[in-house]
């Protein structure tokens, strides 16, 4: 598919195209039916209105904190026309997403900032034109995945969560996945499902 992107979003890497194979990979291996499936810090939304191509009788909630992302994650699902399939909610994290939603939910897909914010400056001059709330993680550059998990820990979520994962900040985050003692599935490529 052809996606609508602009300076409010994140343009597309290949790692994208990686994280979909490792999450339909995981899905077909096992034998529940997918219901409904979100996708927190969503930003145009190209991985789970591909998935919502393969998984055609599920539904999916994209959640942004950007409104203007969320603008362009809409033009997206109509473009690809998977409105039946689409709700979105201008939330930071799950702060304004209804919690029953979330308990009901199979899955959850998410792509958080995970730049440390020390190293932010340092990026190549293609990633900085990127919006930095999309890019800038906080000082370990694992801020958003702490909350998450800390949250989803909280209400007993039981799905599965797929994040997307970069090295330099592989070490900091497998020590605070240790801490909450979440169990972790790893794969190949620098895109790693949890």
């Amino acid at each position: 598919n052809t996606f609508i992107t602009d300076e409010n979003t994140i343009d597309p890497r290949a790692d994208a195209e990686i994280m979909i194979e490792n999450i339909l990979n995981y899905l077909s291996s096992s034998k529940t039916k997918y219901q409904l499936f979100i996708y927190i810090c969503c930003g145009f939304g190209c991985l789970c209105i591909s998935i919502l191509e393969e998984l055609n009788k599920s539904s999916c909630d994209f959640i942004d904190i950007s409104e203007k992302a969320i603008s362009v994650c809409k033009k997206n699902i109509s473009k690809i026309k998977v409105e039946s399939q689409s709700s979105t909610y201008i939330s930071d994290l799950f702060y304004n997403y209804p919690i029953e939603r979330l308990i009901r939910a199979n899955f959850i897909i998410c792509n958080p900032p995970y730049i440390p914010s020390n190293n932010y400056y340092n990026l190549d001059s293609q990633t900085l034109y990127d919006p930095k709330i999309a890019l800038d993680g906080g000082e370990e550059g694992i801020v958003s995945y702490v909350k998450i998990l800390n949250y989803l820990k909280k209400v007993k979520f039981s799905g599965a969560i797929f994040f997307e994962i970069d090295p330099i900040i592989s070490n900091n985050l497998e020590r605070c996945l240790f801490e909450q003692r979440i169990q972790t599935v790893s794969y190949p490529h620098r895109t790693q499902p949890h």
